[in-house]
């Protein structure tokens, strides 16, 4: 794992290098500005960790703005290192050209400044384009046809989201706008394959405020963990489903095995 988080922030930093020269080549900056660019580039190399940092030290208010901020930053800088680097492939073949034709192309391709601003704005203008696209809730439909569906029951609707990541940047408003889509489709069967929260507990404290010490842990204890059940009794659920009680997936186990007293 070190050497996996050593190896991308490197590669991160050397795009922010990249970055940084190319500014300087095409505005030229005095020492002052370039010093403070450089700071700012560092921080935004940096802001990754610093998330995490803060998220773990209960600062959640800090870490979202500054999540907000350094990950739109890197979608940005990364959209523009691509950019970048298929203009530079595209220079080298056009010289290339020029070359095997011995004839000088070197007028006919943009200058320093063009060569940053363009690739800068076609980022931009992407970097908005996914955000307004990540924000929408699209629902696709799919009829299916089975002769496994009883007469009696008849059509069976089921609706399905996925990846929903409630976290940081995903609050109660994105989940509150899933469930009216939800609600909307009015679904017999409710399916979530994918990753509702990042961390065990996060959606459980949403709805029940005092337990927060299941957000970044878990809850411990069979008091504890009593209180928790009694709490998703009271709002009707079946079945409860806690990590004292067997896992499914091996041949000598059963998650349906009740390891909780009715007390």
């Amino acid at each position: 794992m070190a050497l996996f988080l050593i190896t991308v922030l490197g590669v991160y930093a050397a795009v922010h290098v990249y970055t940084f020269l190319k500014v300087r080549a095409a505005f030229a900056p005095g020492g002052p500005v370039s010093i403070v660019l450089g700071i700012c580039l560092a921080f935004l190399t940096l802001a990754p960790l610093l998330v995490r940092v803060l998220e773990q030290g209960g600062y959640d208010r800090m870490a979202r703005m500054l999540a907000g901020i350094g990950y739109t930053w890197m979608g940005l800088i990364f959209l523009f290192f691509c950019i970048c680097l298929g203009l530079e492939l595209f220079r080298m073949g056009y010289s290339a050209a020029g070359a095997l034709f011995s004839r000088d192309l070197a007028p006919g391709w943009p200058g320093p400044r063009t060569a940053l601003l363009l690739p800068l704005g076609l980022s931009l203008g992407l970097c908005l384009y996914g955000y307004v696209e990540a924000r929408q809730i699209i629902s696709e439909h799919l009829t299916l046809v089975s002769e496994k569906i009883p007469a009696s029951v008849g059509r069976l609707r089921i609706v399905q989201i996925s990846d929903v990541h409630l976290g940081l940047l995903v609050r109660e408003g994105r989940l509150r706008r899933i469930v009216e889509a939800i609600q909307a489709a009015g679904p017999d069967l409710l399916v979530s394959p994918g990753h509702i929260r990042p961390k065990p507990g996060l959606a459980f404290y949403m709805v029940y405020p005092k337990f927060g010490d299941a957000v970044d842990g878990e809850l411990r204890g069979p008091d504890r963990i009593a209180e928790a059940a009694r709490a998703l009794i009271a709002e009707g659920a079946d079945v409860i489903k806690v990590g004292a009680s067997e896992r499914a997936g091996l041949a000598s186990t059963d998650p349906r095995k009740q390891e909780l007293t009715e007390d």
